[in-house]
């Protein structure tokens, strides 16, 4: 009985999706301007905006950065969590006050920050 065997898919590569989403989110940040030379009711405003369409980013490309169903199916659970207010008042307050904390670091290194963190948020991070 001759062996039938079956072509094999190209794994996801899900480290160049994450990647990808990092540089989503960096350009959403420059957008809005998450700048720590405004002061913190100015930040926060734009922090809250940006997290939103983080969150539409991260849910429009959750099958490319998770491996299995089970991974995509927390993250689905964290991306309905993201979208209740008082979940985003919340961690846009939590980011606010890590960017102030740490705003006297350089804006490259802190923009990275900012971006890990929110990967952080998801359990996305890169590694």
């Amino acid at each position: 009985m001759p062996m039938r065997i079956e072509p094999q898919l190209p794994k996801k590569d899900v480290e160049g999706a994450k990647r990808e989403v990092y540089h989503q989110i960096g350009g959403i940040l420059d957008e809005n301007r998450i700048d720590t030379r405004y002061p913190e009711d100015q930040v926060y405003p734009r922090l809250k905006k940006s997290l939103m369409l983080v969150n539409e980013i991260i849910d429009a490309n959750k099958e490319n950065v998770t491996l299995s169903k089970r991974e995509q199916e927390v993250l689905e659970r964290r991306i309905s969590e993201c979208k209740k207010e008082h979940n985003l008042t919340s961690d846009a307050y939590d980011l606010l006050k890590f960017i102030y904390e740490k705003r006297h670091e350089h804006p490259s290194i802190l923009g990275r920050k900012i971006i890990s963190r929110i990967l952080w948020l998801y359990d996305l991070e890169i590694r």
